[in-house]
């Protein structure tokens, strides 16, 4: 049902540590890569934040089969955790920072550590149902079912539209030039 959504999920399955935690952090912006830890701004952040939470709640409704009642229900308690931490977080470096420096007369330093609500913000727009599957259709490529009424009977199907599903996977970075480079043939390998 949740085509390019259901490969990144797969990956994160697949990336999961042997004590069954899901090891995220280094596809997360401002993980422990390298390269990218100078310059990760709070937009990128809360981006990665949204990114990993739908593919949460897609792995919990998908994988885990569990009801969107219970999914609910966690979205409330991740909330009430990013609320809970970020306003502590915020106290320890506005301690941290006063003790120092002179923050004051920093407008924006001063805005970032009172808005407590800047991650939840970002996790409210896709916890909703709806908002969950806009959010997969816009920035994950899921791939709609279309409904088919059964000819004769009041039944009705659903399908995923191939042709729109092939498209968006050979759109992926790297597949097309994979599919069409040559590929030489080796008898002895099968």
């Amino acid at each position: 049902m949740i085509s390019d959504a259901n490969s990144r999920e797969t990956e994160s399955v697949d990336n999961a540590t042997d004590d069954g935690s899901d090891s995220c952090e280094e596809n997360m912006p401002g993980g422990n890569s390298s390269d990218n830890q100078n310059e990760v701004s709070v937009e990128q952040l809360l981006e990665g934040l949204q990114e990993h939470f739908a593919l949460f709640l897609l792995k919990l409704q998908e994988k885990h089969a569990v009801p969107r009642v219970v999914q609910q229900s966690v979205c409330e308690e991740v909330k009430f955790l990013i609320r809970k931490f970020s306003s502590s977080y915020s106290d320890v470096v506005r301690k941290h920072l006063t003790a120092k420096y002179n923050i004051e007369h920093d407008d924006d330093l001063q805005e970032q550590l009172q808005d407590d609500n800047v991650f939840v913000q970002a996790v409210e727009k896709i916890a909703a149902d709806r908002s969950l599957i806009t959010y997969c259709e816009q920035q994950l490529g899921l791939v709609r079912p279309v409904a088919y009424k059964i000819s004769g009977t009041q039944e009705s199907c659903q399908y995923i539209p191939i042709l729109i599903q092939l498209q968006k996977i050979v759109q992926a970075e790297g597949v097309w030039e994979n599919l069409t480079r040559e590929h030489k043939y080796n008898p002895k390998i099968l």
